[in-house]
């Protein structure tokens, strides 16, 4: 404004100069996430973001299981959540569900494509494979692709492999409706792989022998399980698989005969299940006492920035496991930090879990994760899995990630997504009472890759 009569100063604007991402949307089958942080300044790949709030709640056993019910109650806790959080503004991002929670399911399909399918255009190509092998009618779709490159495998005839990732025109404007009837406004929509991948990408920046390492990332979720295997940060393998702890939990119920709530609660309460200092994950809330536990974890990781030791990129918590056949360490040795209370995880045998090493269901979860690894293998004999890394919310039980490396005999590490993240800079943030996140938080992989993602809305 321009200054008139002598009587009227100058008003000077000021803006914020903080990046605040997008509120992540994370609506599973065994819960709502949400998380959002403090983007560091265009161009600056230095400084890590900052956490800004944190919440989880768990899913109602009467919605469970019905995508249009799941996302009704979410629209509904969705605005207390943000409002008690401390969350900031209005823009939102959410994932798309991988299987039992606020859709259909998301698509995850694995393509080989020959030179000349692939020549005419990978898009339509896409659509006609999936029409052609999985009668999916593109026209209800939304799909996207990754483009996982040629391998060198003799006799596939330079056939390019494609992976598949989409939802339903049904599921996508469910998630976009819910977010609305929430009063957030609806920026982006994104699948869990690549959530995954760009949760810990910058696992793969830091140095240049670090793009040659290959990780397969298993979130082990409440309904469904996400496999991808990359190499460095680049994708070249993902698949959606139909298990989740809820399987466990089905089992154990109809085993032990028992009610599935009190099935639920024998497979929480089992050895090895990671938890936070208060107890476990919970809603929004806590007492005075949380709040000074947060205040003083807090300071003491500022005090700790502050006198230059480094946080881990990645909580690097070694499993029992042995070298898969890359000879490489898995990103064990010297890169196996852990920050925070981490729990008693031992490298060695373990102690045993009679619920995770007797269950049926956790036979088929290995039985999968085999043949996935075995059909990487196959694409890309010269490069074999280094290491694997769990998250999702079922990775809390660390005996069944240590059961899993054990079995599938390659070394394995527990993905902690808050690792990278710089703690807040102010107590005032309400949901640190039921966040803790000074403790490992697996189940936080997908919000955060969300959070880091682009807005394509």
């Amino acid at each position: 404004m321009g200054e008139s009569g002598g009587g009227m100063r100058c008003m000077k604007l000021q803006f914020s100069r903080t990046r605040y991402s997008p509120i992540a949307v994370d609506l599973g089958g065994g819960g709502l996430k949400l998380l959002q942080v403090e983007l560091p300044s265009p161009g600056d790949t230095t400084t890590p973001p900052t956490l800004v709030a944190a919440a989880r709640v768990d899913l109602p056993e009467d919605v469970a299981g019905h995508p249009a019910a799941t996302r009704a109650w979410a629209a509904g806790v969705l605005p207390n959540l943000v409002k008690r959080g401390g969350f900031k503004g209005k823009r939102a991002m959410a994932a798309l569900p991988s299987g039992g929670g606020g859709g259909g399911g998301a698509l995850v399909q694995h393509l080989e494509l020959t030179p000349a399918e692939a020549e005419a255009g990978l898009e339509e190509a896409v659509q006609l494979q999936l029409q052609l092998r999985l009668n999916i009618d593109p026209s209800r779709m939304v799909i996207r692709h990754v483009d996982a490159g040629i391998s060198k495998v003799a006799g596939r005839g330079g056939k390019r492999d494609v992976v598949a990732l989409g939802a339903t025109r049904e599921t996508v404007m469910g998630m976009i409706e819910m977010l609305g009837r929430a009063r957030l406004q609806a920026v982006g929509l994104h699948s869990g792989p690549t959530a995954v991948l760009r949760a810990f990408e910058r696992l793969y920046n830091r140095r240049q022998e670090d793009q040659t390492q290959v990780g397969c990332f298993i979130d082990l979720g409440a309904t469904s399980t996400t496999l991808v295997i990359a190499h460095g940060h680049e994708m070249k393998f993902a698949k959606c698989l139909d298990w989740g702890g809820s399987a466990v939990v089905w089992e154990l119920a109809a085993t032990r005969g028992i009610a599935g709530e009190q099935a639920r609660s024998v497979w929480r309460a089992g050895p090895g299940e990671q938890r936070n200092g208060r107890g476990g994950l919970g809603g929004i809330g806590g007492d005075e006492d949380q709040a000074a536990e947060v205040e003083r974890r807090r300071v003491l990781a500022m005090e700790e920035a502050e006198a230059g030791r480094e946080r881990s990129v990645l909580n690097l918590v070694p499993m029992a496991g042995r070298s898969g056949g890359g000879g490489g360490d898995g990103g064990g040795g010297g890169e196996a930090l852990t920050r925070g209370r981490c729990g008693s995880v031992s490298s060695g045998a373990g102690g045993g879990d009679d619920l995770v090493e007797r269950s049926e269901a956790v036979e088929h979860l290995l039985d999968e994760l085999r043949m996935c690894i075995r059909y990487y293998a196959h694409l890309h004999p010269d490069r074999p899995v280094d290491r694997l890394v769990f998250t999702g919310g079922e990775a809390r039980r660390l005996t069944l990630c240590q059961h899993l490396a054990r079995s599938l005999r390659v070394k394995a590490q527990l993905g902690d997504p808050f690792a990278r993240l710089r703690p807040p800079t102010s107590a005032a943030n309400p949901s640190a009472g039921a966040i803790d996140p000074t403790e490992p938080q697996p189940g936080f992989a997908v919000p955060l890759g969300v959070c880091l993602s682009e807005a394509n809305l």
